[in-house]
């Protein structure tokens, strides 16, 4: 299975269910679509679909593939969602400071509500073992207080001054 179609661990997708439940997933594929079989999300998605063109308007968690140039475009989406339609997501992204893409979601306003440094590695389903990058969530939405008091139980929660 190729790293783009790794699957979010069950204990994460959990986690983020349990907080606002999760409506739409924009990244599914025919590999990694698990999920719709073991949760009812409201919105299904069609992985042939492109998530990228469609509309959001929920809740939406996002677990972008991390192949180059696809984190700046998933990560431009989730951005200009919340801009446009006020729509809350939530992005599983591997930390790095170091890369265009993660700079421009903190220079270029809007900024991310709140981001979550987790507190361990995520270990991906289809991966082999763990990978060698720490895993935040970055969230856009209105509930910042409620995300942060949620998810300061799995990592560290910042927000942007």
């Amino acid at each position: 299975m190729a790293n783009d179609d790794w699957r979010t661990p069950r204990w994460l997708i959990d986690h983020i269910d349990n907080w606002n439940g999760i409506q739409l997933d924009p990244c599914a594929s025919n590999n990694n679509a698990y999920w719709f079989s073991i949760y009812n999300f409201n919105t299904k998605f069609n992985p042939k679909l492109d998530g990228l063109k469609l509309d959001w308007k929920s809740l939406t968690f996002c677990n972008p593939p991390y192949s180059r140039g696809n984190l700046i475009k998933w990560t431009q989406k989730a951005k200009l969602e919340y801009m446009l339609y006020d729509v809350e997501s939530i992005s599983l992204v591997p930390i790095d400071p170091s890369t265009k893409w993660w700079r421009q979601m903190f220079v270029v306003h809007p900024y991310p509500t709140v981001w979550c440094s987790l507190s361990k590695r995520v270990r991906f389903i289809g991966a082999t073992g763990s990978p060698k990058f720490a895993s935040a969530l970055i969230y856009y939405g209105s509930c910042k207080k409620s995300f942060v008091r949620h998810f300061s139980k799995i990592g560290i929660c910042y927000s942007a001054i």
